[in-house]
């Protein structure tokens, strides 16, 4: 393995691989696998890039074997090929800087999770941004619920899913920050700002609704070009950043901002990530019309009020009134056990 470590101890790689092996291909995501987490499909004689058995699969990486390719596919495999080259460029340079300080190589952010192929021909797109382009995003807005210890939670949560379709097939992407690390302030109001990015939406719901809480998810469509934007901003926050924590389909990240209950919240970051895809949709819903404090108790929204700056809406079933006086979502969804 001359390009990266493994340690029989533990039984797993200590770095990353290096090289994005195929940006358009789902089966990147995960670092640590060995050749696109299908090791009887072929061999990686340099540690850098897998090859493929002949006969037997396509091969793994942008930079191999793209004459075996079907013409139509060959296209494509040269604008991955380019993707990969400047990514990797970037990514050496990051270890670079970092293997300075630190002899532990950084872990793949988002950016390079998710396929780079993602990003298609645009689509027409209406007054309000939303279009028929084959991909879309799904503001899922958690109802309250009552814990185990008998405390209510009545103001709910917010994720963002984005969805759609590339050359290597359907991909489902959920967004979920919130306060998953060390919180402060009055009722821990404030804490530790994180990101959890789900590939896989059923990994995601489930765990809601374990809680108990009723899901709604209201539904848009988006071009490929918006998802991908959405996918983008996302990527930027946690760009160079070594997850805290990964769980199967999740990968969670201690990102530059922190939790604030009224300013930086799970409604704010999702509706961040909508105006990065769809800046028209991001100001219909958003409109300081709907900021009501809904599902909070009195002495809550005092607090709520006097903290918060800026404009536009800031909790859970605000936004969920929004999406309902709106009325123009494609879908409605109702998740719960």
């Amino acid at each position: 393995m001359n390009g990266w470590v493994y340690d029989y101890n533990p039984g797993r790689f200590m770095s990353v691989d290096p090289l994005i092996q195929s940006p358009g291909n789902s089966q990147s995501i995960n670092p640590y696998s060995y050749i696109m987490n299908n090791p009887l499909a072929g061999t990686d004689p340099t540690g850098y890039c897998g090859t493929a058995i002949k006969g037997k699969h396509q091969p793994f990486c942008a930079t191999f074997g793209e004459n075996d390719l079907p013409a139509g596919k060959q296209a494509s495999m040269m604008g991955d090929q380019v993707v990969a080259n400047a990514m990797h460029e970037t990514y050496s340079n990051l270890n670079g800087a970092q293997q300075q300080n630190t002899s532990i190589n950084s872990e793949k952010s988002i950016t390079d999770m998710l396929s780079q192929s993602e990003v298609a021909k645009k689509s027409e797109v209406g007054d309000t941004g939303t279009s028929s382009g084959g991909a879309s995003v799904e503001l899922l807005i958690g109802g309250p619920y009552t814990k185990a210890n008998g405390d209510k939670v009545t103001y709910g949560h917010v994720a963002l899913r984005v969805t759609g379709e590339n050359e290597d097939g359907t991909y489902d992407y959920v967004y979920d920050f919130g306060r998953y690390g060390k919180t402060w302030g009055i009722g821990g109001s404030e804490g530790e700002g994180t990101l959890r990015l789900w590939t896989s939406f059923d990994d995601y719901i489930k765990g809601e609704n374990a809680t108990g809480r009723i899901t709604t998810g209201y539904a848009f469509s988006l071009s490929s070009e918006q998802a991908g934007k959405i996918n983008t901003h996302f990527s930027k926050l946690t760009s160079g950043l070594i997850p805290t924590k990964v769980r199967g389909n999740m990968q969670q990240f201690r990102i530059a901002s922190n939790y604030h209950a009224a300013n930086c919240n799970f409604t704010t970051v999702a509706m961040d990530g909508l105006k990065a895809g769809n800046p028209k949709l991001h100001n219909i819903l958003n409109q300081n019309k709907f900021d009501q404090g809904r599902g909070l108790s009195w002495s809550n929204r005092q607090a709520y009020d006097f903290s918060k700056t800026g404009d536009g809406v800031r909790m859970p079933l605000d936004l969920q009134e929004a999406a309902r006086q709106y009325g123009k979502a494609t879908a409605v969804n109702t998740y719960k056990w």
